[in-house]
């Protein structure tokens, strides 16, 4: 009850963004090594295929390592106690105009029916260990760093989740 508390009042409350560059691949290391840590016991493996060109890009810090660490509890989930398990994040740029950050898991995948309700407040898989809070606010994030987020799975295969962000002005 204290969790479902604390993710609904972290929900409510409208961040305000928080614009400056930051080195996105730098951030995404550091948030890889403390997730290493956590997977010293389990059978996962954490690959990270990052930009040669090391992006910095004009980002909300803190909501971007609270997206990424929403997407990555996910992947691990899903993944559960299945042998090779595997999460791949990546960082591409294109163009110059655009960041695309994603977590790709090889876990159960996500059928049709439950993809189209994955935003919604509340809507979990995971019994009473999820809120149903981390995607909504997740799609609230990129929202308002006029993002998109995309998610590609197959049932039995695994989930990709690509945020996509365009540059900003400083």
């Amino acid at each position: 009850i204290n969790n479902l508390s604390a993710d609904m009042l972290e929900y409510a409350k409208d961040h305000e963004i928080k614009l400056k560059p930051i080195d996105i691949n730098k951030l995404i290391k550091d948030n890889c090594d403390f997730f290493k840590h956590g997977l010293a016991n389990e059978t996962i493996q954490a690959e990270l295929i990052l930009s040669p060109s090391n992006p910095k890009w004009v980002m909300d810090k803190v909501q971007f390592q609270r997206a990424l660490l929403n997407v990555l509890v996910n992947a691990i989930y899903a993944i559960g106690d299945s042998e090779n398990g595997k999460i791949t994040i990546t960082s591409t740029v294109e163009d110059d105009q655009q960041l695309i950050i994603s977590v790709s898991d090889n876990g159960c995948g996500i059928t049709p029916e439950k993809r189209d309700k994955i935003f919604e407040l509340f809507y979990t898989t995971k019994g009473t260990e999820g809120s149903g809070l981390g995607l909504p606010m997740v799609k609230r994030f990129m929202e308002k760093m006029k993002g998109e987020l995309v998610v590609q799975s197959q049932v039995g295969e695994g989930s990709t989740f690509k945020m996509i962000f365009p540059k900003l002005p400083v």
